[in-house]
């Protein structure tokens, strides 16, 4: 199914977080989830500022983080995946 979004939003996909670090340290559940780690699957053309498009920043491919509270979880095809908006996206990694 394809996604298309409104304005500012960006439909990510999460990356799964690894259990162990590369240390050895093991990350607790609850640590993995406050920030999400994902990869930009579809994304809105961008923001209305002043009556104008201001075109999005970040591109469809690109892996970003973001805080999982800051997005609307859902699932497409039995896949979960989180819509947030462009601002709320904590890095481009």
């Amino acid at each position: 199914m394809e996604i298309r979004t409104v304005l500012n939003k960006l439909v990510i996909e999460p990356i799964e977080k690894e259990d162990r670090l590369p240390s050895g340290v093991y990350v607790p559940e609850v640590a993995k989830e406050v920030v999400i780690k994902g990869k930009v699957i579809a994304g809105g053309p961008g923001d209305i500022q002043n009556g104008e498009l201001v075109e999005r920043r970040i591109d469809v491919g690109e892996v970003v983080l973001f805080a999982k509270f800051n997005g609307f979880e859902i699932e497409v095809d039995g896949k979960k995946l989180f819509v947030v908006r462009e601002n709320d996206v904590l890095a481009i990694l």
